[in-house]
């Protein structure tokens, strides 16, 4: 029988972290407190409790939060524009834009609207560009989630046998780059993989990043390995993984429950990153606290 991973008692402690940095930074200066602009395009209720969550999370820590909830009306044009604005905006630190967005917004060109300075959940093509090249600065938040969860359970990267299920440029592909960057030896799985149980066969590391309830069964995990959840699909009146947690268990020897694992460690990232881009624009902020150059 494996263990769960606790992703609540990992993200409070980074949260605790980040809000000691940031209490010791503004002490030695008047600076304000940091402020991230958060966009809602034609919010629905649970977008709006997630919301509440986060901007209970982010003054806990000392951080100021600004919301702009949009009309799904709002022409292509003029969410653009109103995107650099909140990027141009010296009083803003980053800029958070909820998904999903309506069919009529390009999530391509609000992207590139958000600057990458700005860019909270890392998912400009220049932020993209630098993860690519090893050196990041701003990760997508649920890839520095899951090398979170990693690290601080102490699980050996170097020379692993890591699979990602999941391809997105939002999860699937910063993660393997991660892990890559960390010395694994990373496999990348998809819908159009012909095999799935046989790539997983024998992975010490697997990270389910599909969307597909309970994708990964007991039957395809080897014994001890740590498998990574960041799947979060709604089944009737459940929130269930990617993974079949009971049965993955039994196999496993570390699993991210679903709800309690990833989810709240992305947002103990994504505030992380608003604290240190406000520290780095105010000239006060320190080393990438993400990822050290390996050699």
């Amino acid at each position: 029988m494996g263990i769960p991973i606790d992703g609540k008692s990992h993200a409070k402690a980074l949260r605790e972290e980040t809000t000691a940095r940031l209490a010791t930074a503004r002490s030695a200066s008047n600076d304000p407190a940091p402020t991230l602009a958060v966009v809602l395009v034609d919010p629905d209720d649970a977008s709006e409790v997630y919301l509440r969550q986060k901007m209970s999370a982010a003054r806990a820590i000392g951080i100021e939060v600004r919301v702009d909830r949009l009309a799904a009306t709002i022409e292509p044009a003029t969410f653009s524009a109103h995107l650099r604005s909140l990027s141009q905006d010296p009083g803003i630190d980053g800029v958070l834009l909820e998904m999903p967005l309506p069919h009529n917004l390009s999530r391509e060109e609000a992207l590139l609207a958000i600057g990458p300075d700005k860019d909270v959940d890392g998912l400009h093509p220049t932020n993209l560009g630098a993860l690519l090249r090893g050196s990041p600065t701003i990760l997508p938040a649920t890839a520095a989630a899951v090398i979170q969860l990693l690290e601080r359970e102490k699980v050996p990267l170097r020379g692993a046998h890591a699979v990602v299920i999941g391809r997105s440029a939002v999860v699937g592909v910063p993660t393997a780059l991660l892990l890559l960057q960390r010395d694994a030896t990373v496999e990348v799985c998809h819908s159009k993989t012909g095999d799935l149980a046989a790539s997983l066969a024998d992975a010490d590391l697997i990270v389910a990043a599909a969307g597909v309830p309970n994708l990964v069964r007991g039957s395809m995990v080897c014994e001890g390995a740590v498998v990574i959840d960041v799947g979060m699909n709604r089944v009737g009146e459940s929130l269930v993984g990617d993974v079949a947690y009971a049965e993955v268990l039994a196999k496993a020897s570390k699993v991210t429950p679903v709800p309690g694992g990833v989810g709240p460690m992305t947002v103990a990232c994504l505030l992380a990153t608003v604290v240190e881009l406000s520290l780095r624009r105010r000239s006060t902020g320190g080393d990438d606290p993400w990822h050290q150059p390996r050699s």
